[in-house]
């Protein structure tokens, strides 16, 4: 059979009524994984992120809801190698990762990183905290160097000197 095509879905700007709806579709339409990201605040990276009144808070109650309505739907949540930049600490970081696996969550895709070594301390990371969903690592293509340098101090993903050097 053909594949079915993976949703995106942010839960920034809409209510838990919308977003049901828009799981519910694509659930008729055969959708079988969903990647689901609390997204970018509404005025964007940089700015504070604040929930829609009536829509789901963060990605674990994304993830919740998805899995209530539809348990047979594989759901992917976001990790970051080098922590969210809203992040805290560690344990905050590690402790939202979890929150999002306990409410149903199959899988972590990270946010790019060019260190493996980070990649690495990271597995130990979720490892230690019990977590044992596949962890995938995300990439970026480099096809303009300093946009993904500027991309990549948004996100918090360091850009070794290394790298940084090779595309001088």
């Amino acid at each position: 059979t053909a594949l079915k095509p993976a949703a995106h879905l942010t839960c920034v700007g809409a209510t838990r009524a919308e977003i049901d709806g828009v799981v519910d579709s694509y659930a008729e339409m055969g959708v079988r994984h969903i990647v689901a990201l609390r997204g970018d605040p509404v005025g964007g990276l940089g700015t504070p992120y604040a929930p829609h009144p009536g829509g789901y808070g963060h990605a674990a109650d994304l993830v919740a809801g998805i899995k209530r309505r539809h348990p047979a739907i594989e759901v992917s949540v976001s990790a970051y190698v080098e922590r969210h930049p809203e992040s805290r600490d560690w344990p905050t970081e590690i402790d939202n990762i979890k929150r999002k696996v306990d409410a149903g969550a199959n899988r972590l895709i990270t946010q790019f990183f060019f260190d493996n070594d980070l990649y690495d301390a990271f597995q130990e990371r979720i490892a230690a905290a019990g977590i044992s969903v596949p962890l995938v690592p995300g990439i970026v293509p480099v096809t303009n160097f300093a946009q993904t340098a500027k991309f990549a101090a948004k996100v918090g993903a360091s850009v070794p000197p290394w790298l940084a050097a090779r595309f001088e």
